[in-house]
């Protein structure tokens, strides 16, 4: 059973509309749960409140109250969902590698199949310890992927409520904004879908990007991917981005916090190549740019504002 089919069985019982070996599957489940409930209480409290911190973060529990004390649906439901966390639990935090990078920061990593990935600064990578029948990955922030060929065991990213597929290629996903993603594959194809609403999708070959935003396919694009992994090559590289963008860009990449005092200057684009380049060499170019003024600070803070006439 996967994913998909158990979210739709626990639908069904959830409205009485299960099957009798349905049912015996929903009854496996339960029986499940209590098994995994004794594991889990022999944890130490600190553990066990550092694991439900943890999951609440990751997965929607039903908050049910059974109104009457023999509601058998009503207690199936949460112990469906309880076995879904906990299977969870299991596999985020007892088997499962974190990789995280800090501000200006950058790590190459090798993932158990072989695949590898670029990790861009202030971005987390997670990832079990051993693939199973399918590779699934957790994403926040930026990544290059590489990913082995194996067709046998799909490879699947999950970031900001967005999944992306595939079984060989190399691709960029930017998923540092909260409720959005930005997918660019370099070679072989993919497929980004919304996790909440499926005929939400897109498939992507060679040179093709596409945006998600708050779970809605936005646009879908044709460009050399290679501009929108540049950053793996230390390259800042700005094709019409605003200043918004622009403003996160720099923070992550030199580790500095960045003031805009203007607002109306969020929406303003601008575009240039920067290769290695000190902090202060990109600030003089935008200020010269948009004729803006910049000031730094001691406390590693950037004012950016409209110059005076």
């Amino acid at each position: 059973m996967n994913t998909t089919q158990f979210y739709k069985l626990i639908e069904k019982f959830s409205k009485k509309e299960t099957s009798a070996s349905e049912q015996q599957i929903v009854d496996s489940l339960f029986k499940a749960f209590q098994k995994l409930n004794v594991q889990v209480e022999e944890h130490s409290k600190t553990e066990r409140e550092r694991i439900y911190y943890n999951i609440s973060t990751k997965i929607q529990v039903p908050n049910i109250k059974p109104k009457a004390k023999h509601n058998y649906y009503t207690w199936a439901t949460l112990a469906s969902a309880c076995v879904v966390a906990l299977v969870v639990i299991q596999q985020l935090f007892f088997q499962t590698v974190v990789i995280n990078t800090n501000r200006g920061e950058q790590k190459q990593v090798t993932l158990p199949d072989g695949s590898l990935v670029t990790l861009n600064a202030n971005s987390e990578l997670e990832y079990p310890k051993t693939f199973e029948s399918i590779r699934t990955i957790t994403l926040k922030g930026e990544a290059f992927f590489n990913v082995k060929r194996d067709t046998s065991k799909p490879f699947v990213v999950t970031s900001n409520g967005y999944t992306t597929q595939v079984l060989g290629t190399s691709f960029n996903i930017n998923a540092k904004q909260q409720h959005d993603i930005f997918v660019s594959v370099n070679s072989g194809k993919v497929e980004v879908a919304s996790k909440h609403n499926y005929n939400e999708k897109a498939v992507l070959v060679k040179d093709q990007q596409v945006r998600f935003s708050h779970q809605k396919l936005i646009a879908k694009y044709n460009h050399n991917s290679a501009d929108y992994n540049a950053w793996t090559q230390r390259v800042i590289l700005l094709k019409d981005t605003s200043v918004a963008e622009l403003e996160c860009i720099l923070e992550d990449w030199y580790n500095v916090n960045i003031s805009i005092t203007d607002a109306s200057l969020l929406s303003e684009t601008l575009s240039g190549k920067f290769k290695n380049e000190s902090l202060e060499t990109v600030l003089q170019s935008i200020a010269l740019i948009k004729h803006l003024k910049i000031e730094i600070h001691e406390d590693n803070t950037i004012t950016i504002s409209k110059k005076e006439n």
